[in-house]
């Protein structure tokens, strides 16, 4: 009723309809303005409880949020003080509009929500309704003793369904697994990178349909069918048109008609193709991002990315013997929360980059981290978090910079990404302290010795220019990077900057 009420609904007739009784009603409520009066409260009350919800995210960013829409009340206020009490910032929602508001303005961890009609919504109905804004909320449904959940979707798993007879210990302890559980998978973004990626996070319908194919990037060379792959592109004609131009494109090397997709998943190669609409993708996204930073940042940024990903592909390929398509995707990824950091905080981030790339010794996420609390490897995380792509994915570039953990795979793509970003730095400034950390990387990974390690880098400015031209990205500087490969084999005399 709350829920209708909230819509400007002033009575609710049961069926059968008694026609006197309706009729009177009818009457009374011509008569009166209190109806009026109440849905103006109403809305009142929503409007405020929007406003408070946004002072609160403002002040307890670093809390992971939970959201109780519940028919009772009171029990879900005292939800919500056993919640405050775990160290969780609850909000209880008076009506689907007021939770679909909170929605908009923070990320919710958690929504516990009951297994009945709300208004004009089914449960079903309101997870649609969020799915936009909260597509990563984790969904506690309390239902009927061995309901089935039904057709509620939307979040990274499926709704965990509880009795709604269960004890309010129960639902938080439940909660608390729900939170726990999805840190552990997600590589531990923090709330806070979450809320700082937000305004970032939404996506058109066609860079939606790119990103998701990084699945494929996951998957076993054995599972990885053109048939399969063209079936979830032809889904979408955005999609089916970038494969097909993609294929057509010089870059791709391919001679002759392409009849089809199949036919051209088939001739570029099924990871190849399902990398380079990925990039398309990524590339898409990235735009509102490099729009808000300033020319000489976003001309950094751009050469940097790329020569990440160039290389990270190279050496993922040749010293690891690992997908150098995933590795390049990656290396696109790693540095996008740059991006982001720069859209936030401009001339702030703009001259932390300039002290980060002058300043020999030192790194840039370490300097973040002194400046800002946070480093753009765990807002990278956060953007891919929010966009959907593979935990996978997510937990690499997120302990890009940290503690090593997961695969044994992920953990040598975590090392030809490493590289990669130290030989950008090794571009931005030749210091001594960035040339041995080249060098000390070299060494750490090439069984043969650094003397191998060296050697092996001949011809990798060349590969990485190809593999560049090959996924559309701006070529990275090829001179520089054959000075900087030569200096690394003869070192000759330099004065630290």
């Amino acid at each position: 009723l709350r829920d209708l009420q909230s819509r400007g609904v002033d009575h609710v007739f049961q069926k059968p309809v008694n026609a006197t009784e309706f009729v009177s009603r009818i009457r009374e409520l011509m008569q009166s303005s209190d109806s009026s009066v109440r849905a103006a409260g109403s809305r009142t009350r929503v409007a405020r409880l929007a406003n408070a919800n946004e002072h609160d995210a403002a002040e307890d960013s670093r809390m992971p949020a939970v959201a109780l829409l519940m028919h009772d009340m009171s029990r879900a206020q005292e939800l919500a003080a056993q919640l405050r009490r775990q160290s969780l910032l609850p909000f209880v929602a008076e009506s689907t509009d007021a939770l679909c508001r909170l929605a908009e303005s923070r990320h919710l961890e958690v929504l516990v929500l009951e297994n009945s009609r709300f208004g004009f919504l089914h449960p079903q109905d309101l997870v649609g309704h969020l799915k936009s804004s909260a597509a990563l909320t984790e969904i506690l449904l309390l239902g009927d003793e061995n309901a089935p959940p039904g057709a509620v979707t939307g979040g990274p798993s499926a709704p965990k369904v509880m009795s709604r007879n269960a004890s309010d210990a129960e639902v938080v302890q439940a909660v608390r697994g729900k939170i726990a559980a999805k840190h552990r998978t997600r590589g531990t973004v923090s709330p806070q990178a979450r809320e700082l990626v937000r305004p970032f996070a939404t996506l058109s319908s066609a860079q939606q349909s790119l990103l998701k194919l990084a699945t494929f990037l996951t998957l076993p060379e054995s599972e990885l069918k053109p048939d399969r792959l063209a079936s979830e592109v032809m889904a979408d004609a955005e999609a089916t048109d970038e494969i097909l131009r993609l294929a057509k494109g010089a870059s791709a090397g391919l001679r002759g008609q392409i009849a089809s997709v199949t036919d051209a998943i088939t001739r570029i190669g099924v990871m190849r193709s399902a990398a380079l609409l990925v990039c398309s993708g990524i590339k898409g996204a990235e735009k509102p991002l490099v729009r808000r930073m300033s020319l000489s940042l976003r001309d950094w940024y751009q050469r940097r990315s790329t020569l990440n990903a160039a290389l990270a592909s190279v050496f993922a390929q040749k010293h690891f013997g690992l997908s150098g398509d995933v590795a390049f995707v990656l290396g696109l990824l790693q540095d996008i929360g740059i991006a982001a950091l720069g859209a936030t905080f401009e001339d702030r981030y703009a001259r932390l980059v300039s002290r980060a790339r002058s300043c020999g010794p030192t790194h840039l996420h370490v300097i973040e981290r002194e400046d800002l609390r946070i480093e753009h490897s765990e807002i990278s995380a956060a953007l891919m978090e929010q966009w959907g792509l593979p935990d996978e994915l997510v937990r690499t570039v997120r302990f890009q910079h940290g503690p090593k953990s997961g695969g044994v795979e992920s953990l040598r793509f975590i090392e030809a990404m490493r590289l990669a970003e130290s030989i950008a730095d090794l571009c931005d400034n030749r210091h001594a302290c960035r040339r041995q950390d080249v060098l000390q990387q070299l060494a750490s990974w090439c069984n043969g010795g650094l003397e191998e390690s060296l050697c092996g880098l001949e011809g990798a400015a060349a590969l990485a220019s190809e593999i560049a031209k090959q996924f559309r990205v701006p070529l990275p500087d090829e001179t520089l990077l054959g000075s900087i490969f030569r200096e690394l084999r003869d070192p000759v005399p330099s004065t630290p900057k």
